[in-house]
């Protein structure tokens, strides 16, 4: 077997192993703000500064998720510099010394998401 498709073999089989594992919580949330427990991790993104994840909940509320998050922020130091509720949108607004960042719970029909952003 030829050493080019001996690497395609393994960048198949790497693919796919990580395709069936999906994304982790970003190393830079995870120090900040624990999983939610029960949660999936289902998108994750990294670009200049910002590092953001986005996860499922499953079996529980807006209210219950939003509460967990909230006392995670300021457990972690974060200050609270605003806080937006609606009906299906609860969001917080966060800063800690040279950072600010974003939590957002959303209810979409009973499917609670979840996204956290942290900036530098």
């Amino acid at each position: 077997m030829s050493i080019t498709l001996r690497f395609t073999v393994l960048f198949v089989l790497l693919s796919f192993s990580m395709a069936l594992a999906g994304p982790n919580m970003p190393e830079k949330i995870k120090a900040e703000f624990t999983q939610y427990p029960g949660s999936t991790v289902v998108h994750t993104m990294a670009a200049e500064g910002m590092v953001q994840a986005v996860l499922q909940c499953e079996k529980t509320s807006i209210e219950t998720v939003y509460d967990y998050y909230q006392k995670k922020a300021e457990h972690s130091g974060w200050n609270i510099a605003m806080e937006l509720k609606n009906a299906d949108v609860y969001q917080l607004m966060i800063t800690k010394h040279n950072q600010s960042g974003m939590i957002a719970v959303t209810d979409e029909s009973g499917k609670i998401s979840v996204v956290l952003s942290i900036n530098e």
